[in-house]
Order: structure tokens, then sequence, then C-alpha cells
């Protein structure tokens, strides 16, 4: 073993104290956007992969253009829509911007108070990381052991059989990811497929049509600025 699994071990260690701020430890105070930027990233960090910003101003314009988040009073942003920042950046792991938006236009089924809704995600964010990480330490935990077994007669075989042993455990997680990612898109698709009757949405259809219109152009402009 080399010191890069220790690194691993030591990041997976600090995953299981993480978890996201409860409602009320979101700012109190309105924030100027460099602030919220600021306040995001860093509370995302532990998941982020080494300095990678998972959140920016051109991001935070195009949420707000289409519609995903409100926009700021004065330049400022509420501890509401810094809820709502947070569970964008993170969703948009595995959910498209359109996707995104269909589930936030149902969330009036659920309830109207921006802080149960934070708390409801927050709570299911924890459980399914704090899950995932155990399963994963006790499949590196047994491997380890093997290896160590293994390793008493012969390290060579010992080296292979673990680095054999990590990649499967990853392509698994991977797996999982890729099968978790098509069922709910599928099932979102179902749900923005659906006619919601008399529902009282707190978008009105020509809201709902200029954002997904702005979410595609934002999409078309994202793939030419890449090229």
């Amino acid at each position: 073993m080399d010191d890069k699994l220790i690194e691993l071990e030591k990041w997976l260690s600090s995953l299981s104290d993480f978890s996201l701020p409860t409602y009320k430890e979101l700012p109190s105070i309105e924030l100027y956007m460099e602030q919220v930027i600021s306040y995001i990233n860093e509370t995302l960090a532990p998941l982020s992969n080494k300095d990678k910003k998972e959140l920016t101003s051109f991001m935070v314009n195009n949420y707000v253009k289409a519609k995903l988040v409100s926009g700021p009073k004065k330049k400022k942003y509420t501890k509401d829509q810094i809820g709502y920042l947070i569970a964008i950046t993170l969703m948009k792991q595995s959910l498209s911007l359109e996707d995104i938006a269909t589930l936030i236009s149902l969330e009036g089924y659920a309830t109207d108070d921006p802080a149960r809704l934070y708390s409801f995600f927050r709570g299911l964010e924890t459980l399914t990381l704090k899950s995932s990480l155990e399963n994963t330490v006790k499949h590196i935990d047994n491997s380890k052991k093997e290896y160590a077994a293994i390793a008493e007669s012969d390290p060579t075989k010992a080296e292979e059989f673990l680095t054999a042993r990590l990649s499967l455990i990853a392509l698994r997680l991977a797996i999982r990811s890729e099968v978790d990612k098509l069922i709910s898109e599928r099932m979102v698709d179902y749900l923005s497929s659906l006619n919601h009757g008399e529902y009282d949405s707190k978008s009105s259809k020509a809201d709902d049509k200029h954002r997904k219109r702005e979410i595609r152009r934002q999409l078309k402009k994202n793939k030419e600025d890449s090229k």
C-alpha cells in the first residue's frame, strides 16, 4: 500500500464527518455575489476534487436567467436563495438543468416553506452520503485484510490483488451512479409529462416556457464556449 491509498482513506474519513449546514446555519445576512460564491465553494470544498470551483458567478447568472432561483434584490442574495444554490450546485452533478427545473417546479407539492425544503434536501444528502461511505469503507477494509494475508507469502501478488480489488470497488460505484442517474432522469421525464390539473404552481406556464427556453439557450452557449 502506498501514500496515495492512505490519502484516499483520510479523505473518506473526513467525508464521514461532513454535512451541509443546517438552515439556521446558513448566512442570516444577505450576501453579494462574490460572497455567495465564496461561501458555497468553501462549504462544498470537502466534496470537490482538489481546488475545483463548484460555483461561479457565470453559473449563478445562468440559474437566475433560467428561473431556477430568484434574482437578487439590490445585488444581494438571501438565505433562501443560498439554500437553492447549494442544492442546484450538488444536483447538477447528475441532472441536467432542465431536469432540475422540473423538480423545482414541483416542490410546491411538498411544501412552500423554503426552510423545510432545504432541511429535507439536506437530510437526504446526509443519509445518502453516509450510506455510500459506509459501504465503500467496508469494502476497502475487507480488501486490506485480504491484502495483508496474501502479503505474508507473496508481496507482489498482494499488490496486484489490492489494485484489482480497488478497481472493482471504483467500477461498482461508477456503475451504480450511472444506473441511478438513468432511472432518475426517466422518472423526471415522467413527472415533466404529467398534466398537473388544478395545482397552482409558483411558476406560471409562461415562466416554465421561459425557463426551458433559457436553459436550452444557456446549454447551447456553454457548448459553443467549450469548443
